[in-house]
């Protein structure tokens, strides 16, 4: 971009390219501004209620470690010679 910016200067001049620059940093920082706002707004749009069932998503997450804990035990234990029941 800046090299573009460059070649304009010589063949057009230096007005050409200030008028770009600043065409451009006024798009880029319009766009930035518009992803902070989404950003935001989504955050606290889909974020929110994630977090209020998060509880229960960790009481559950740790029943089901439990279950497959308790399995992989048994699973030993029947696999295993000297462990046998």
């Amino acid at each position: 971009m800046l090299a573009g910016l460059a070649a304009q200067s010589v063949t057009n001049g230096a007005s050409v390219v200030l008028w770009a620059f600043a065409t451009t940093a006024l798009v880029f920082l319009s766009l930035r501004l518009v992803a902070s706002v989404g950003v935001t707004t989504l955050r606290s749009r889909f974020l929110e209620p994630v977090r209020m069932v998060g509880s229960a998503v960790k009481k559950s997450s740790g029943y089901v470690l439990m279950v497959v804990g308790a399995w992989f035990i048994l699973l030993a234990a029947s696999t295993s010679p000297t462990f046998g029941i």
